[in-house]
């Protein structure tokens, strides 16, 4: 019967350290994506929809009569595109900006912050996950029993034995 050998406190604060910084930028990571666009990308992404409207479906009609007769017959989108000529499209901007202000305040950070700031998380994250599997290696080697995350990549285990062993221990221990 073997001893399975866990690591003290102690010989485990390295690891817990890197799990919990680990932990924060998976955190981060989520926040960053629920961002709210900012107004501009808003106006932009509603000028983009109404262009897209406009050019899909030309106006029914510019009599209103001759339209409303139409109506019963026409898509949403072409109703829209109706309403759109109507009102112009510069005040349906400014009306469609305003309902959205309304449900959720703009945010402050612009897409282009926002994704190289996810980069820059992502590059972390591969970099602690990384220091982790290190770590647990040189427990094991200590002798001690670790669990890994159940999420770990395998590529990257794989990855850092051949580094830390080289490719024959590591393709034996991909295998095992």
């Amino acid at each position: 019967m073997s001893m399975i050998s866990l690591p003290s406190p102690h010989e485990a604060k390295k690891l817990d350290a890197l799990r919990a910084k680990r932990a924060s930028i998976v955190a981060d990571l989520a926040a960053l994506r629920r961002l709210s666009p900012t107004e501009a990308e808003v106006r932009q992404r509603i000028e983009q929809d109404i262009e897209r409207i406009r050019f899909a479906n030309p106006v029914l009609s510019l009599n209103i009569a001759d339209s409303a007769r139409e109506l019963p017959h026409a898509s949403a989108q072409r109703v829209l595109a109706l309403v759109l000529r109507l009102v112009g499209e510069d005040r349906a901007v400014e009306v469609l900006i305003a309902e959205e202000a309304e449900r959720r305040p703009f945010g402050t950070v612009t897409r282009e912050q926002r994704d190289a700031r996810e980069r820059d998380l992502r590059n972390k994250l591969v970099e602690i996950e990384r220091a982790e599997e290190v770590e647990v290696c040189r427990l094991e080697d200590l002798g001690h029993s670790v669990v890994r995350r159940g999420d770990v990549d395998g590529r990257l285990v794989v990855e850092v034995w051949r580094e830390l062993y080289g490719a024959e221990d590591a393709d034996a221990g991909a295998a095992a």
